[in-house]
């Protein structure tokens, strides 16, 4: 149920649940988005410590990164991660392009059930507080339900553009907060 999840800093506390969610894009196939590379940990506590890093510019790891904040889709009654969301309050070059400045995902298991409307929905609201008053989400152009969650939190479409990394069409929608 929708209306008992939260959209929370992650924890160690949710170390299992990060660790099934993860195993689940594996299990599928799917590529995750908006995870900070959670995908290049084996243990939650380093992914943990990874994240802070980011959180200002001055302890960026590389000055080619941008400051982001990690969010997680977490119902606390069930104790599961539904989905994950990165904010990143600059753009550079590559994030201008195809990127954003929020990217997110949704368990494969819990798609269809109104996830996506609300991690972007909270996600949202979230960088309005890191202080930025317009966002750039991206979804590639086969994504359909990604792109109907997009323009149902307001998004309009300025372009379409080519991703060469991927090698697909990227749909660049902005959104006023």
């Amino acid at each position: 149920m929708v209306h008992k999840t939260k959209l929370v800093f992650p924890s160690i506390e949710m170390a299992n649940a990060l660790k099934k969610y993860r195993t689940e894009f594996e299990e599928t196939g799917d590529t995750m988005h908006g995870v900070s590379s959670l995908e290049k940990f084996t243990e939650i506590n380093d992914w943990l410590e990874h994240l802070k890093a980011y959180e200002s510019k001055e302890t960026l790891p590389n000055k080619n990164f941008v400051p982001s904040f990690q969010y997680v889709l977490y119902d606390p009654l069930t104790q599961e991660v539904l989905g994950l969301v990165s904010i990143r309050t600059e753009l550079n070059d590559c994030l201008r392009q195809v990127g954003g400045h929020i990217g997110y995902s949704v368990a494969p298991s819990k798609r269809r059930e109104g996830y996506g409307r609300l991690i972007l929905k909270e996600a949202l609201k979230k960088a309005k507080y890191h202080g930025l008053n317009r966002v750039l989400v991206t979804c590639d152009e086969d994504k359909v339900p990604s792109a109907k969650v997009i323009e149902a939190n307001g998004g309009n479409l300025e372009s379409i553009v080519f991703d060469s990394d991927s090698n697909k069409q990227v749909k660049r929608y902005w959104i006023d907060l």
